[in-house]
């Protein structure tokens, strides 16, 4: 994993290089069973070269609590590393740039679940670009051996009330999930 987190922060692939602060390569147990993938770094993110630390991390945080699930234990990371301006969705172009992090952490890690939060990350890890996240929310998918959960931000709940039930739902699941033999 140190090969990979010191690629990510040399990395030129992309314009992103230019405007980051920190690059946010992930942080968490190499033996998690647990990933948890979101969009991309927001602001806190860019400061600081952590993930979901802030106000939609800080939500994050509450469900895991809620849920039975301690953040320490699990791995978090985005599918890109780097901070899109404005928060804006990464293109298809910056997905594939950086793409190849997040396949190599995930094998280092060979977790049993994948939870994705937004679409954006759904889509990166299922590959498929026509996907609705309401047609995948509560619903298990493979990845290879890795079973995957898609389901809302932890920021979504600001706009969408029924976020914060699907988001504990998905949580509960992956942690059944993950507690499989």
């Amino acid at each position: 994993m140190e090969s990979i987190v010191e690629e990510i922060r040399q990395c030129t692939r992309c314009p992103l290089c230019a405007t980051r602060n920190k690059v946010v390569p992930g942080e968490g147990p190499l033996n998690a069973k647990i990933i948890i993938i979101g969009e991309g770094p927001g602001e806190e993110n860019d400061k600081t070269g952590r993930p979901f630390v802030g106000r939609g991390g800080q939500i994050l945080d509450r469900f895991l609590m809620q849920v039975g699930l301690n953040r320490e234990e699990l791995y978090l990371t985005n599918i890109i590393k780097c901070r899109m301006p404005h928060n804006a969705t990464p293109s298809k172009n910056i997905v594939e740039k950086c793409i190849t992090f997040l396949d190599a952490q995930i094998k280092v890690i060979s977790p049993k679940v994948i939870i994705t939060l937004g679409l954006p990350a759904a889509k990166a890890i299922l590959d498929n670009a026509t996907l609705k996240l309401s047609d995948l929310k509560n619903r298990v998918f493979q990845r290879g051996n890795i079973k995957v959960i898609c389901t809302y931000h932890p920021s979504s709940i600001r706009y969408n009330k029924n976020a914060s039930q699907d988001i504990i739902n998905s949580l509960m699941i992956a942690k059944g999930l993950s507690n499989e033999e």
